[in-house]
């Protein structure tokens, strides 16, 4: 199910580059990587049995990182498939983020271990991100409306479109963005 916590997820994942880019954290521009550069998930994308081993594994990744998870970690998941599966991986344990991201303050390790949750129902939620301390000199809470939560509806969502079109449709979106912000942009394509 799409929840806003996979949202956060991302948020968290754009944070953790955001970070690594600190003059402080000493990483030239062209050494800067995401904190998960994955490539692949077996076993959904597995070219062989041993696809999880491979450094560029999504998991293997993303484990790295935030460790493996443990059973009470997955009580979320309904797959008792994906369950046994995840606890059959090997056990990583969590690094430091502090380690990976030496330019980051501990209010920002903090938030980022917050959106990083392998459970999306202990992952921080957008709400209580905004009001982290790290964020309280730049968000303004007035400005901030939490109350709204209701799904939005999408209806490109509901029709099957062909490249043509969706190449349309992304073509209209730029040249309406553009004339609201009064941009020129080239329209050969």
């Amino acid at each position: 199910v799409y929840t806003c916590a996979i949202d956060v997820w991302s948020v968290g994942c754009i944070f953790a580059e955001l970070l690594g880019m600190l003059k402080e954290s000493n990483v030239p521009p062209p050494d800067r990587r995401p904190l998960f550069p994955g490539r692949t998930c077996f076993p959904l994308s597995a070219e062989d049995d041993s696809a999880y081993t491979k450094r560029l594994d999504q998991l293997n990744v993303i484990f790295d990182v935030i460790g493996t998870p443990r059973r009470e970690e997955m009580s979320y998941i309904h797959s008792e498939d994906t369950r046994d599966y995840l606890c059959s991986l090997p056990r990583k344990r969590a690094k430091k983020l502090s380690k990976l991201l030496p330019g980051a303050s501990k209010n920002a390790i903090d938030l980022l271990e917050k959106f990083l949750q392998f459970d999306p129902r202990k992952r921080i939620t957008a709400a209580d991100a905004l009001a982290h301390p790290y964020l309280e000199d730049v968000v303004d809470p007035e400005m901030v409306d939490t109350s709204i939560n209701d799904p939005i509806h999408f209806e490109f969502e509901e029709k099957e479109m062909k490249m043509p079109q969706i190449r349309e449709r992304l073509k209209e979106e730029v040249m309406a963005w553009a004339q609201s912000n009064n941009a020129a942009v080239e329209t050969d394509c």
